[in-house]
């Protein structure tokens, strides 16, 4: 700021004076606080437009001029959705999903049958129930449930859960939430989604398995079954 004030001084005949990537040192701060880091506002998704506008390239004797081409008609296709939102209708449902309301919606894959649920998870839904129900339970008995893979928040990302995600080789991890309980703000590892009826209605829930807090001296993290 202190060399904008003494070289630049709000004159437009000493812009050349403050260069781009010296202006940008003002903002990285105040709108990492606001938006996020800069890697996730602009450095991936540029990546990913180029990455996009690459792959609709036809033309290959002429590639730069085509990618302008490209970049220019996503513009003007941006701008009029905007303007007219109508020609962006919204996508159907996928076969199989379930709107929950608000934004949420369970996505498949889904437990053909309801499954015994057992060992610390069993125990885990079942002490749930009993709380949520006043009601105990019978001993000795374990929940039947049917599990759901996904969830789309309203923000339209997707939470996957350990239940699919354990069976790939090769993924970007989608399991890991951020979950505010009563004023506590925790990290969670989302085991699997499913719904329970609960004083006749039905309700929808999440397993998951609580992270502790880092070690100060560490900064890492354990997780906790829950």
């Amino acid at each position: 700021e202190d060399f904008e004030n003494l070289y630049y001084q709000g004159k437009p005949s000493r812009l050349h004076f403050c260069r781009q990537s010296i202006h940008a040192i003002l903002h990285a701060v105040p709108e990492a606080l606001r938006i996020g880091p800069s890697g996730y506002r602009s450095q991936w998704t540029m990546e990913r437009t180029i990455g996009n506008l690459g792959e609709e390239i036809k033309q290959h004797p002429s590639p730069y001029a085509n990618l302008a081409e490209r970049g220019y008609r996503r513009c003007q296709l941006n701008a009029l959705t905007l303007l007219v939102p109508f020609l962006n209708p919204a996508r159907p449902l996928p076969q199989g999903s379930e709107d929950l309301g608000n934004g949420y919606i369970l996505l498949r894959a889904r437990d053909e049958y309801h499954q015994i649920v057992a060992g610390k998870y069993g125990t885990a839904i079942r002490d749930y129930l009993e709380e949520a129900e006043g009601v105990p339970a019978t001993e000795g008995w374990m929940p039947r449930v049917a599990r759901w893979a996904r969830m789309r928040l309203p923000n339209g990302q997707i939470v996957r859960s350990v239940w699919k995600e354990s069976r790939m080789l090769q993924l970007r991890i989608a399991r890991n939430v951020k979950v505010k309980i009563d004023d506590s703000t925790l990290y969670a590892e989302v085991q699997f989604f499913f719904q329970a009826t609960i004083n006749g209605q039905v309700k929808t829930l999440a397993l998951i398995s609580v992270y502790s807090p880092p070690w100060p001296e560490r900064g890492t993290a354990r997780v906790e079954a829950g």
